[in-house]
């Protein structure tokens, strides 16, 4: 993969172009984001989701644009819609070339005429901007109607013709606006068009084939309240920048400059030739926001999800340490400090609420991992010291006396939690209330996550001469890899239960077994790494990640379809989860030493998830595949934990041929 740009050919192929997604980001929860040849597939999908409470409350204000393009007496059209029973227009035929250089790029070609169309968001507001150059032909004889097609409905749900809609224009030069609802921000439409033309209209039964697909609710009702028409006779460039933000000037050429330099900001290690990887570590900072109380966050995917505590805690290492964004590390660590309540770190913040949930027995533990290695890259003793380490010290206070959720130590210093009716794990879906995987009591990974907690904070306490508590994590961590060596071992299969009980084991073959050998401080012994990595390489390894359930297990299921509910049945039982690979090669690292060869067989492993940022999200990591083959994409096309993942991965894997100086000569204030 050269560069992610796409031809005429590809462009032309419907069934092809309309699965392929690209995203744009603002910083603070809002995006814009549509498939390749402009026709909106998904609810999630719009030119302007504005993060009204950022990084939440999202909004699709601007769902897409009817270009119209007008040559003499004769009419083309540029977009793509689609409805019940058609296609129409059909724009995509005059797609000659899309490609991502920095920002989403459609070039159309009618006859001798090129127009090039650009979209971006500004950072830090809900704005985004759309231009058309006149790349060939005689502007004389050429003039763009653009239509905008507005939603002003919330990012979940969809929306349809109402009486309530206020369609009020107000207008000056250069700016129209309106308020179509009080509870939402009125929005905003800069432009440089030669002719407004007010009228008012509304289009019924847009269809969204990708919610059909799922099996949900997939026609809308969208509404134009005006148009643009533009001539290129005096303007090379031609703009409409829509935006909740009134704004007292405009210089879109600065702007623009900006937000290309932003783009070329981070500074990738010139040994990183990939491609695929160099698209990759850009598009990662696109995760982490900016919360309207001024502390980062990270999305945990795009489209459709929220900040949550458990993906930014795994994804943290992948999205700041190994792309060298350590004060954004060091802010996503003081930033959850704030929440931590009865020792344990917020699983997620909810949309329209300010009071965090806190149903997550894992997020604190990949906490705590997350400052270990912060602090392996940086030795900030200040940070740690002062705001990191009190706030470990209350989560393994709790963990050991009791949290949430039966969250406890138990007498044989394994760590058990939650009852039949919780879904506390990273394997938390449900149908109804009732989790679909049941995993309580003394889980696989919760528990290596537990030991490696707990040589963590005997580091760090020896590091800070805590010597009342070393000794009290020493102790523990010692028992804690004793006892789980005998609970967790199933002499049968040559692996580890997933869970085990006080009257029976859980032996399904997951991929949680994983993380007793990945982890900074592998809680299992030595001789059986081997052993299960091979169960691992067996069952569930796949060239995408690890998928969640054996194939051979009655249970699994290996294509992820159907409605809502059906889809959550099958989340964790046979799908392919790419964030795993990370944990799988350094896994695979520890059981098999790093030569030459096995890392040479581990970048190899990457090789098709990296060509797979030419499918479904653009120049990113899609949240699942299938179990199986030929492993289809699905969920979000950008998920935050299989982006950082793959990236922490392959940094690892070349790190000694990297020229990098220690960061803590660049942080640390």
């Amino acid at each position: 993969m050269n560069t992610l740009s796409f031809d005429k050919e590809a462009c032309k192929d419907f069934d092809w172009a309309i699965k392929r997604e690209w995203i744009e980001t603002n910083g603070i929860g809002g995006y814009a984001s549509s498939t390749l040849i402009g026709a909106n597939t998904s609810r999630y999908h719009g030119l302007l989701v504005a993060a009204t409470q950022p990084p939440r409350a999202r909004f699709v204000l601007l769902s897409h644009l009817e270009e119209v393009v007008f040559v003499g007496s004769k009419k083309y059209e540029l977009s793509t819609n689609v409805y019940r029973d058609k296609v129409f227009p059909k724009g995509y035929n005059h797609l000659s070339k899309f490609l991502l250089s920095p920002f989403p790029s459609f070039i159309f070609q009618i006859d001798d005429i090129l127009i090039e169309k650009n979209v971006f968001m500004i950072q830090g507001e809900n704005s985004t901007v759309i231009t058309y150059r006149l790349l060939s032909g005689d502007p004389e004889k050429i003039r763009l109607e653009v239509k905008p097609k507005l939603a002003y409905r919330e990012f979940h749900s969809l929306g349809f013709e109402n009486k309530e809609l206020n369609s009020e224009l107000k207008t000056q030069v250069g700016v129209v606006s309106l308020s179509p609802y009080s509870e939402l921000p009125p929005i905003y439409f800069y432009h440089n068009s030669v002719i407004l033309d007010k009228s008012f209209s509304w289009f019924n039964h847009a269809q969204l084939v990708g919610e059909k697909e799922r099996g949900s609710e997939s026609e809308e009702d969208l509404f134009q309240p005006c148009s643009f028409i533009y001539s290129f006779l005096n303007e090379s460039e031609v703009y409409l920048l829509a935006t909740t933000k009134k704004k007292k000037e405009l210089n879109l050429k600065r702007i623009r400059l900006v937000e290309e330099a932003r783009r070329e900001q981070d500074e990738i290690p010139e040994e990183i030739s990939n491609p695929a990887i160099r698209q990759l570590w850009r598009n990662s900072r696109s995760f982490i926001v900016t919360a309207k109380d001024g502390l980062k966050r990270v999305i945990a995917g795009y489209p459709r999800f929220e900040d949550w505590g458990r993906d930014t805690f795994i994804a943290l290492p992948g999205l700041t340490l190994s792309t060298g964004r350590i004060e954004e590390a060091k802010e996503l660590l003081l930033a959850y400090t704030r929440y931590v309540s009865q020792g344990m770190i917020p699983n997620y913040f909810p949309d329209h609420s300010e009071t965090p949930d806190y149903h997550s027995v894992d997020a604190s533990l990949w906490f705590v991992n997350a400052v270990y290695e912060y602090y392996q890259l940086t030795e900030d003793d200040l940070t740690v010291s002062k705001k990191l380490y009190p706030a470990m010290k209350k989560i393994i206070k709790f963990y050991i006396e009791g949290a949430r959720d039966d969250i406890k130590m138990d007498q044989d210093f394994l760590l058990k939690a939650g009852n039949k009716h919780t879904r506390l794990t990273w394997m938390d879906a449900a149908v109804g209330n009732e989790p679909v995987t049941s995993r309580y009591g003394k889980t696989v990974e919760v528990n290596a996550l537990w030991y490696n907690a707990l040589k963590i904070m005997e580091f760090f306490s020896n590091l800070l001469k805590d010597e009342k508590e070393s000794g009290v994590y020493r102790d523990f961590a010692f028992n804690t890899k004793e006892n789980f060596n005998e609970r967790f071992w199933n002499r049968k299969e040559t692996c580890l239960y997933d869970v085990v009980g006080e009257k029976e084991n859980d032996d399904t073959i997951r991929p949680n077994q994983v993380f007793s050998i990945s982890l900074p401080f592998p809680v299992l012994s030595t001789s059986r790494w081997k052993p299960v990595m091979k169960k691992i390489d067996e069952h569930l390894l796949t060239p995408y990640g690890l998928r969640s359930l054996s194939p051979e297990d009655p249970r699994y299921k290996g294509v992820y379809i159907g409605d809502v509910f059906e889809r959550d049945r099958i989340y964790h039982q046979g799908c392919v989860f790419p964030w795993l690979m990370g944990a799988y090669i350094f896994g695979s690292l520890r059981a098999y030493g790093r030569t030459k060869t096995i890392k040479r067989r581990m970048l190899k492993q990457l090789d098709a998830i990296l060509e797979h940022l030419e499918d479904a999200g653009l120049g990113y990591i899609s949240e699942v595949f299938d179990g199986n083959k030929i492993h289809y994409p699905r969920g979000g096309a950008a998920q935050a934990t299989s982006v950082a993942e793959v990236l922490r991965a392959y940094v690892e894997l070349v790190k000694d041929e990297l020229k990098v100086e220690k960061a803590r000569e660049v942080v640390l204030k």
